[in-house]
């Protein structure tokens, strides 16, 4: 399972990834966002929290559970999917409009492409991993 850290490294080359190549005029740099796990969750294996958009606050928790039962690219993948709807709202706080904002439409969609990953709305535990009860 990711660690705390691992995480922390994921989310800093998702905003370097932003900041070269986003072109919004919009910094990432000073958007907080608390991570942390859920050892409730089982049906889900994160989700992203704005409380509230100015001030921000905003959280992203992963289910510990799930986590421990599927490989790291998967467990990166919903850090990075996470991540991707807090820039979404970040950017929706300072002023950028977007055509679709959905959370799981264009501009999210475009987001997960930008960090290189394959945007997908759904998580779907791998074959041959055992769901927790």
């Amino acid at each position: 399972m990711l660690t705390l850290f691992e995480i922390s490294q994921i989310v800093t080359t998702c905003k370097q990834t932003y900041k070269l190549r986003a072109n919004t005029g919009i910094t990432v740099d000073d958007m907080p966002v608390k991570i942390s796990y859920n050892h409730r969750f089982t049906g889900k294996f994160g989700i992203f929290k704005l409380w509230k958009s100015v001030p921000w606050d905003a959280e992203i928790e992963l289910s510990s559970k799930l986590f421990s039962i599927v490989p790291p690219e998967k467990q990166t993948n919903t850090v990075i999917h996470e991540y991707c709807h807090a820039i979404h709202r970040w950017e929706t706080v300072n002023g950028v409009k977007h055509y679709d904002d959905s959370p799981h439409g264009i501009r999210w969609q475009q987001l997960m492409l930008l960090m290189g990953q394959t945007p997908s709305r759904v998580g779907i535990i791998p074959e041959g991993c055992i769901p927790p009860n």
